[in-house]
């Protein structure tokens, strides 16, 4: 699909410029856990991804996009993204942060 730079469209009923990004499967997970949860942190979803990755039978993550967490430190979480040689990426505190942040900014969750 072709983007558009933000400056360029202005959806007409809200007045808002669209986000600029396609949203990856990641960011529907977390669209879908914010929505279940609109109170929780960032750090509350991490450690929401990490007991789902623990889970037989996930609660969120259907396509079960998220593998495992690369190391003991359990400071980073593989997931599925279809990117790549391995076709998998890695996904931090701090880049969950920010991806919730965007989300929020864009107004896909609260």
């Amino acid at each position: 699909p072709k983007l558009f730079p933000k400056s360029d469209l202005i959806d007409d009923k809200t007045n808002e410029k669209p986000s600029n990004k396609i949203l990856d499967k990641m960011d529907q997970l977390l669209i879908q856990i914010q929505k279940n949860n609109p109170e929780w942190t960032a750090g509350q979803v991490w450690n929401e991804l990490g007991r789902e990755v623990m889970r037989r039978k996930r609660v969120y993550d259907k396509e079960e996009i998220l593998f495992n967490y690369r190391d003991d430190k359990k400071d980073t979480l593989l997931w599925n993204s279809g990117r790549g040689k391995y076709k998998q990426s890695s996904l931090g505190l701090n880049t969950l942060r920010n991806r919730i942040t965007e989300l929020r900014k864009a107004g896909l969750i609260e």
